[in-house]
């Protein structure tokens, strides 16, 4: 098995124009950051609790939840998120992850709900690794063809999700289940406003995040692993070459490669 080496990078096509994938040995640093298009200062916050109480009373009235189900979305003494870094220790200058602390949010029970709706559908993509031991009982390791190439790619994935293509990934999941409750219209409402309300402080200082989801609200893992799975459909689809296995943590992929290098760019 040949493991691709370093230097070399290749651009999905114009579609795909946020992400750019680079394979490069596994020892090479990576930084993760938030860029100043992913947050918007604002001067007040005006993320309140009446609006998730109307919207959670909405959707009682409508039949899609049940009273108890309707409680337990409103929130209770919402404050906004705490923005806070974690440092990736095992990397060289221990860059830090953007984190935002949405305990308490008023977004928080709204974003365990779409989790919930959301965390069957990604068990079941081809790709889904839960964890180490998942990916060792699934990575071919037997009979490999000559020449196989272990491909890696790693992508900034949480805040660079468009939003109008994380969601319609998740409205084409949500219409293919086998049961219609709640209906994908209101899953869809609800994922909109933890997407577009995720206010949280920073050194006192107010911000709005504008782009992709929130690395700290429940359902983001899930929300990325849908959109990832949508977008791997529409790229195995068209490819004229298939790899012989891709298994993928999140944002982290993994290919056996059969064919030549060459045929990868």
């Amino acid at each position: 098995m040949s493991i691709i080496g370093r230097n070399w990078t290749f651009d999905f096509p114009g579609w795909l124009p946020w992400c750019t994938i680079c394979i490069m040995p596994d020892h090479a640093g990576r930084v993760e950051q938030a860029s100043k298009e992913d947050f918007q200062r604002v001067s007040s916050i005006a993320v309140g609790s009446s609006t998730f109480g109307f919207m959670s009373d909405k959707i009682l009235d409508r039949g899609d939840i049940d009273e108890d189900t309707a409680s337990f979305l409103r929130p209770e003494n919402a404050q906004a998120g705490k923005f806070y870094l974690l440092p990736k220790i095992h990397k060289p200058g221990n860059p830090g992850r953007p984190i935002i602390n949405s305990i308490g949010h008023p977004t928080e029970k709204i974003s365990k709900f779409i989790d919930f709706h959301l965390r069957p559908i990604v068990e079941n993509l081809p790709s889904y690794l839960k964890d180490t031991t998942d990916y060792l009982n699934k990575t071919p390791c037997h009979d490999l063809p000559d020449g196989t190439l272990l491909v890696k790619i790693g992508c900034c994935l949480y805040t660079n999700i468009p939003h109008a293509d994380g969601i319609a990934a998740c409205r084409a999941a949500w219409d293919r289940r086998v049961s219609n409750h709640p209906s994908t219209q209101i899953l869809v409402d609800l994922l909109k406003l933890v997407l577009t309300l995720n206010n949280f402080k920073f050194n006192d200082d107010k911000y709005l995040q504008i782009s992709g989801t929130a690395m700290g609200t429940k359902m983001a893992p899930s929300y990325a692993n849908v959109f990832m799975g949508h977008l791997e459909s529409a790229i195995l689809t068209s490819a004229p070459i298939q790899p012989f296995s891709c298994l993928r943590f999140i944002d982290d992929i993994e290919i056996k490669w059969t064919s030549n290098r060459q045929s990868l760019r």
